[in-house]
């Protein structure tokens, strides 16, 4: 069952996105760099494929939705190891999960991504 419209999708991403990108100042973590530097890439990396996306939140539309969805789960996935790999624990540990897993999510219940036919 899908739930998650395109345009909810869209205000995810750029929210994810933005809290990636901020989340070394906010977590305070901002003092350890391969962690900060790793979030502030992941959000960058989030914020050029949404705006590269075709969907109404896209500004170049040149990456299908489809392939976007598939990003998302690619993206969740690495999020949610990105602990164990670089041996982080408290609160940035829960937030590269819980963002990993919302990736995930919304890559699984997003609708509204029929595939066009060039005409």
């Amino acid at each position: 069952m899908k739930f998650i419209n395109t345009k909810m999708h869209a205000v995810l991403d750029y929210l994810s996105a933005m809290l990636l990108m901020a989340s070394p100042w906010i977590f305070n973590f901002h003092n350890t760099p391969g962690l900060k530097w790793a979030a502030i890439l992941l959000g960058l990396i989030i914020l050029v494929m949404s705006i590269c996306t075709e969907y109404e939140a896209g500004i170049f539309k040149i990456v299908p939705m489809p392939v976007h969805l598939w990003g998302d789960m690619l993206l969740g996935i690495f999020m949610i190891a990105l602990p164990w790999i670089l041996n982080i624990a408290g609160a940035p540990r829960v937030l590269f999960v819980t963002l990993g897993i919302i990736a995930i999510l919304a890559s699984l219940f997003t609708y509204g991504h029929k595939n066009r036919t060039v005409t």
